[in-house]
Parts: structure tokens; sequence; C-alpha cells
């Protein structure tokens, strides 16, 4: 690997981290860029050769294209982990709750999070949607309308656990279309409860 090439991985995870408010291309870019010009010169200079105004814009070149592409992977793989660390902790703490709650009065319970928020909730069957987010009710028109009764579901719409987390997290400022959520679970026997035909019309893969 050749030290422009070295100092645009360097240059790229510096711009990544000092981009830390978003993936400006910008940022990793110059960072790239500065890096594949510091790698080539010494490169050069280690060979006992001299760096020239075409070999710095080259190297600059190599290093804007190897940061941002080199960088906007790094944030991918950064979120991907934020996002599995939430859901960890959402799964922690549905888990809590379900401990806590009595079974004969809660069914089900669930775990909910939106990673670009970092918020975490705890939804639970027949909970109430108090106050109602004008986004989840939009959500529910998706399935009838909130109380529609739908075949093969026991409740009506807006009755389930997954209802109650993503009003919660919407009432927190989330968008619930970024809402994600655990494995649901049922307090009395701990068996995992598959999503509703409800919950998949108002949340469709999430």
């Amino acid at each position: 690997m050749t030290g422009a090439l070295k100092g645009s991985i360097a240059g790229a995870v510096a711009g990544s981290v000092l981009d830390t408010g978003g993936a400006s291309l910008g940022v990793l870019a110059l960072s790239g860029a500065a890096g594949g010009i510091t790698g080539g010169a010494l490169d050069r200079a280690f060979a006992g050769q001299k760096t020239t105004v075409s070999d710095v814009a080259s190297n600059a070149a190599v290093g804007a294209t190897a940061g941002v592409l080199l960088g906007q992977a790094g944030k991918a793989i950064a979120s991907k982990i934020a996002e599995a660390s939430l859901a960890s902790t959402a799964r922690g703490a549905r888990d809590a709750v379900a401990a806590a709650v009595d079974p004969k009065q809660v069914a089900t319970v669930v775990g909910a999070f939106d990673a670009q928020a970092g918020t975490v909730a705890v939804g639970r069957s027949g909970s109430g949607l108090n106050p109602l987010n004008p986004q989840v009710a939009a959500a529910a028109q998706n399935a009838g309308g909130l109380g529609a009764r739908n075949a093969g579901v026991r409740g009506g719409v807006g009755n389930c656990a997954e209802c109650s987390a993503a009003n919660q997290l919407a009432n927190q400022g989330s968008n619930v279309g970024n809402v994600r959520f655990t494995e649901a679970v049922r307090p009395r026997t701990g068996a995992v409860v598959p999503k509703c035909t409800n919950c998949e019309k108002m949340f469709p893969g999430q």
C-alpha cells in the first residue's frame, strides 16, 4: 500500500471523527486529500525523490476520493453498531418490564428504539395511547383506523404493545418511520409474539 493511500485512510478516519454532526463529504474529502498529500510526500522523501506540483495534485485527488469512500463506509459501520447497541438496550428494558408487570393484566410487551434520536421505549398492550400522537393516529388509518376490528387480530387497532411504544417515542419527538421494534414477548410465558397484521400495516418493515 502506498504512502498516499495510507495517508488517505488516516485522513478518512480523522474526517469521520471530526465530522460527528453528519456525513459531510467536504470534511471527508479534505481530510483524505491532506492525508494523501502527506503520505505521498513521505513516501518520496524516504525514496530520495522530490515532490512536484503534479505529485501533490495526484495524491490529493486519490486522497479525496478515498477519504470520501472510506469515511462514508466508516460512518455506515458506526451507525449499525449504534443501532445494535440501542436494540440491545431496548431488549433489556423490555425484559425488565415483562418481569415486573402482572401477566394477567398485560398480554404483550415490546421494546422500541429510534437510532437517529438515540431513544428507547417499552410498550405494553392495552395500556392506551395518552396523549395520542398524530403520527400514530395517521399510521392507524392503514389498518382501518384506531379501534377498528380486523379479522385474525384479537384486539382493536391501537391496542398492541407496538402502538404504545411508537406513541411514546413519537411524543418524545421521533419520526414514527424511524422507529424499530424488538421482538414482542408474552410476560406470562416469555414466548415471542409475532407482529399482528394491524401492526404490519401500521409499521411496515419496522
